[in-house]
């Protein structure tokens, strides 16, 4: 599956089962929200244009053949532009550029400041959990609410958070709402559904 089909009407349904799936089982609140990215990573274009730029001018210098001082500026403002649009526009030449730590901490940020955005906070019982899958960086950070314990929820729950990253890196669509459905017998032990339960937030991926 590609990034752009990630974000199509199929991987919008099928996220939104599994989080209907969840609920069926738990009084928690799962939110879904999917993001193109978490960070802004023009810096990394620019140092691709200087290099591109000092290996055209460093071979102008040492070419057999004269160029003029115009000539090899102009060539070498050139071969910055094409190697900032070659780094802007191709993801895995981009990514594979940045570290993963600045990867990992950007979507770590964006997930939390999503988590406020969406007013996952505002649940009555404080158990809402936000699944942030960020597509350039291809993680996926859940961030709960101070009503879950995770302690209480023991290794499953990070297991299925892992399985979750790990279905994101390679776009599996359905390895990840398997994952997300891997919460419903998890958190119904500490947190089972009740009769009168209200849907808080909704399904839909946002």
């Amino acid at each position: 599956m590609s990034r752009a089909d990630f974000f199509g009407t199929h991987a919008r349904e099928r996220a939104a089962r599994a989080v209907k799936a969840v609920e069926a089982q738990t009084s928690a609140e799962i939110v879904i929200s999917v993001r193109p990215t978490s960070g802004n990573y023009r810096a990394t274009d620019y140092h691709v244009g200087f290099v591109a730029l000092g290996v055209v001018v460093a071979y102008l210098l040492v070419a057999p053949q004269v160029f003029s001082l115009g000539q090899i500026a102009l060539e070498g403002v050139g071969a910055f532009v094409v190697g900032a649009l070659l780094s802007a526009n191709v993801a895995p030449l981009r990514r594979r550029l940045v570290r993963r730590a600045t990867l990992q901490k950007n979507v770590e940020i964006a997930g939390r400041a999503a988590f406020y955005e969406l007013g996952i906070s505002r649940t009555s019982g404080r158990n809402g959990l936000l699944v942030f899958v960020s597509a350039f960086e291809r993680r996926c950070v859940v961030v709960p609410d101070i009503g879950i314990d995770l302690e209480a929820l023991g290794g499953g729950y990070h297991e299925a958070c892992e399985a979750m990253d790990q279905a994101i890196a390679t776009l599996d669509l359905e390895a990840f709402a398997a994952a997300v459905e891997r919460l419903g017998p998890i958190l119904e032990k500490t947190m089972p559904r009740a009769e009168d339960d209200v849907n808080e937030l909704p399904d839909e991926v946002q």
